[in-house]
């Protein structure tokens, strides 16, 4: 697992690198924020360690921009700050934040913090896989129903015109067999339709 490290306080960017490291993660870091959104475009991380004071910006703004982009919205997002007031924290979490740790903190509760939010945030990658998964093979399934027992021109014409769509929306994802399937219904769609002209 690999961690976006933004921390301008040398000192403490060393500490919880050789921390982070020795608990087994990757670890990239940087003391600004432009450089943080820049690296994590670059090579999406599993989550990010985020300062709020930074030479170059804030935290805030950093994380309010990773919850903006597409590629960086489900990201989660850990600030570390000096800043405990209520106030701040709420501001924190009103940007996107999943986790706000004030410093001085303990290394391991932010260890366990950051395996807690990994935890979660694999959890529901799997659910998102899992529930495409389902949805496209049901689409299939539900199309290939259609394609075999409908004879009409017009029905025909929309068979072919479905396995177009799913051929081009699920290339990547088909197997062997369900993309030869497609292509022969499709074939045969285009068949069906040429002898009924």
């Amino acid at each position: 697992m690999r961690i976006l490290l933004v921390e301008d306080d040398d000192d403490i960017r060393v500490v919880l690198e050789h921390n982070l490291r020795d608990a087994g993660y990757d670890v990239e870091s940087t003391a600004s924020a432009h450089d943080a959104l820049a690296r994590a475009s670059q090579t999406l991380p599993d989550l990010v360690l985020l300062d709020l004071m930074l030479p170059d910006g804030t935290g805030t703004d950093v994380c309010r921009t990773l919850r903006a982009r597409r590629t960086t919205r489900d990201l989660p997002i850990v600030l570390l700050t000096a800043k405990r007031e209520e106030a701040d924290k709420v501001a924190g979490f009103e940007v996107g934040a999943d986790d706000y740790v004030t410093k001085p903190f303990s290394i391991k509760e932010l260890l366990l913090r950051i395996g807690a939010l990994l935890r979660r945030a694999r959890a529901q990658d799997d659910l998102r896989v899992d529930t495409a998964e389902m949805r496209r093979r049901e689409q299939i399934r539900v199309w290939d129903a259609f394609a075999a027992n409908h004879v009409e021109r017009e029905e025909w014409a929309e068979a072919l015109e479905i396995s177009r769509m799913l051929l081009g929306r699920y290339r990547e994802d088909l197997t062997v067999e369900e993309r030869e399937r497609l292509v022969e219904r499709a074939t045969l769609c285009h068949e069906r339709l040429g002898k009924s002209r």
